[in-house]
This record gives C-alpha cells, sequence and structure tokens, in this order.
C-alpha cells in the first residue's frame, strides 16, 4: 500500500525502518545519474520551512569538484592544526572524493520572525531527507 498526504503506508514505513548508514569504503562509481541527483536534492528540499525562508543551501560535489574541494579541506585543517601527520592531512584530502558525489548542505540563518534554532533544524531536515533520497 502506497499513500500519500498523512495517509497510511506500510512501504514507506518499512524503508524507514530498513534504512542504516552507508560505511565510506561502499560509496563506489557510479554514482547517481544527474536525473537522481535532482530527485534527491528536490526531496532535500521538501521539509518543514517555516516563513519559507529556505535557511539552507545544497552544494554538489563531484569529479575535479570533489578533489578541488579537499584540497581545500586540506589547508583550512592544517591551518586550524599545524601539527597535524600527513596521513590526517590526506584524509582531508581525499574526504570528497572517496565516493562518485557528495552532497554539501550549507545553514544559513535568515533575519525574519522564525528563530535560529528553528532555521538550523530545517537544515537538519534537509540532511536527513536528502539522506532518505539518496538511500531510496
Amino acid at each position: 500500500m502506497n499513500v500519500i498526504c498523512g495517509k497510511k503506508s506500510d512501504e514507506v514505513l518499512q524503508y524507514l525502518l530498513g534504512r542504516r548508514s552507508s560505511l565510506v569504503p561502499g560509496l563506489r562509481a557510479p554514482g547517481p545519474t544527474k536525473d537522481e541527483i535532482e530527485k534527491i536534492l528536490t526531496a532535500g528540499a521538501r521539509v518543514p520551512d517555516h516563513g519559507r525562508l529556505v535557511p539552507w543551501y545544497f552544494i554538489v560535489f563531484e569529479g575535479q569538484g570533489s578533489i578541488d574541494a579537499g584540497k581545500e579541506l586540506e589547508k583550512i585543517y592544517l591551518s586550524e592544526n599545524p601539527d597535524s601527520s600527513q596521513e590526517r592531512l590526506q584524509a582531508e584530502r581525499n574526504r570528497f572524493s572517496c565516493s562518485p558525489v557528495v552532497i554539501g548542505v550549507i545553514s544559513r540563518i535568515r533575519k525574519g520572525k522564525k528563530s535560529m534554532w528553528e532555521q538550523i533544524l530545517s537544515s537538519g531536515a534537509a540532511c536527513m531527507s536528502l539522506s532518505l533520497g539518496a538511500h531510496a
């Protein structure tokens, strides 16, 4: 039974009960297609957002973008941890290139009637919906 709009759906409940996080070594090519990424992003955007502030945005890293982002992460980590081992720096450098696609969620607080914590929770909900969408 697959019903939407707040009605009973055993299929959705079973899906939620069976979801588990994936280990990084299991994230291999091929990654999701462009159409699948678009659907995942759409699912991520369909979260509670009182006031329609959209207090988050998504960045998709893949290919050279993942490598470039990793180089920046390594620089930032090294600036904050100057005594870091080469192994740790390599881990930071490779952080985004360990999987075919990484979707970053940036929380941005907007001025308005909605509290900061509510906007942060909306960003967290976006992360969870992205995760569920990717898992699906």
